[in-house]
């Protein structure tokens, strides 16, 4: 489910819809609903119940297509027939109508199965010729003889004894009589039937799938196969579109429209065919290009990887804190016990210098120097070292 935007709103109206695509019985419901990959439509009623202050679809039931008829005129709008009286349109928000088109032109003609039945006819015929055909020649002729003085009695028992001969291959019969075998020459005959129904499927197999290399053992080898699969993939996908453009048109803007209102956008309910995606190579991409500028919506990556939007009182995973910075010096220093021990050492000890500068000004006072204020005042208004270093050597 694909939400219109990312704004609340529109986030709220999408969970509805997920919370129905996800209860049970969904895909039975949408397998009869694709009945119209057949007949070129299928009507399916919604039963709506309320549930917790919400209207809800509780179940969708296929109902029998020859409940409904096409407006004489224009031929495309359904119909639902009555016991006495002419048809009435549909109610609205009431049937799931899926149109399925295998081809262009009224509904009523794009169903497979007024393309395959042509196939399924003559396929039916030549299955019938073909048992014919194998039980008259598949068993040798037989033939049997009497002789000039044989009675009308002895004649019946070699027929009987021919014919069950034929299905029990055992007889009796007297010795004055034989039996001959005679082979069929006609084997080759037998090829005519199996050839039509391999050509009759195959020709089905083309008007389901789009290609027969799939479906039927023919030359091709792994290579064509594998490029007749994306045909087959392709059929797969449209039919999807089909289903899904129903779907969002006779459910969920209904069940929007009477929970929420109606809305500016809708969200979209698409079926796709799971594909192999590298998901670990798109979160890296993502991750380098964003820090560049590269904006991408929340939505769509969880989406990509699966994810639903989290509830406002969920508790969500964070990224990590950011590491300390390393101190560059940290490996030249000695370790923490050994640094604490030597900082305690120098705040007692001084080194020979900072004892030296410690006495000379012991008794120094900033306010009985006479030569402290005249060279601030030559720092202050110097204008540049050289005018420093002349205005010092006046005072000193």
């Amino acid at each position: 489910v694909e939400a219109a935007s990312d704004e609340p709103p529109d986030q709220v109206n999408a969970d509805l819809v997920r919370d129905w695509i996800a209860r049970e019985g969904l895909e039975e419901e949408l397998f009869d609903a694709l009945d119209a990959i057949g007949k070129g439509f299928s009507v399916t009623e919604i039963l709506w119940e309320m549930s917790e202050r919400q209207w809800w679809p509780g179940r969708l039931v296929w109902r029998d297509p020859r409940w409904c008829e096409f407006d004489r005129v224009d031929g495309s709008t359904p119909l639902l027939r009555r016991a006495s009286g002419p048809a009435e349109p549909l109610a609205p928000w009431k049937f799931l109508l899926h149109t399925h088109k295998a081809k262009s032109g009224l509904p009523i003609r794009g169903g497979l199965a007024r393309i395959a039945a042509w196939a399924f006819l003559f396929k039916n015929y030549g299955l019938k010729d073909w048992v014919t055909f194998g039980g008259v020649y598949g068993m040798p002729v037989r033939v049997g003889k009497y002789g000039p003085t044989a009675s009308p009695e002895d004649i019946k028992t070699l027929l009987r004894a021919v014919s069950a001969i034929g299905s029990d291959a055992a007889a009796v019969i007297p010795q004055s009589m034989t039996l001959d075998f005679i082979n069929s020459q006609a084997g080759a005959g037998a090829d005519v039937f199996q050839k039509l129904c391999d050509f009759l499927d195959q020709q089905v197999s083309k008007g389901v799938l789009g290609q027969t290399t799939t479906t039927d053992a023919i030359s091709g080898g792994h290579a064509v196969s594998k490029e007749h699969q994306e045909v087959r993939y392709d059929i797969l996908d449209s039919d999807a579109r089909q289903l899904a453009g129903s779907i969002n048109r006779d459910l969920v803007r209904p069940l929007v429209d009477l929970n929420r209102g109606p809305q500016k956008a809708y969200p979209k309910v698409c079926i796709r065919r799971r594909e192999a995606e590298d998901v670990d190579t798109l979160v890296k991409n993502v991750t380098t290009l964003v820090p560049f500028g590269l904006r991408v919506e929340e939505s769509v990556m969880r989406d990509k990887l699966g994810l639903p939007d989290p509830p406002p009182d969920a508790r969500l995973l964070t990224a990590p804190a950011a590491p300390a910075a390393a101190d560059p010096f940290a490996a030249d220093l000695p370790p923490a016990r050994e640094r604490a021990a030597l900082n305690a050492q120098g705040a007692v000890e001084q080194d020979a210098i900072d004892a030296l500068a410690a006495r000379m000004l012991a008794g120094w006072d900033e306010a009985d120097d006479p030569l402290l204020q005249p060279l601030i005042d030559a720092v202050e208004a110097a204008t540049d070292p050289e005018d420093l270093q002349r205005r010092l050597a006046e005072i000193l």
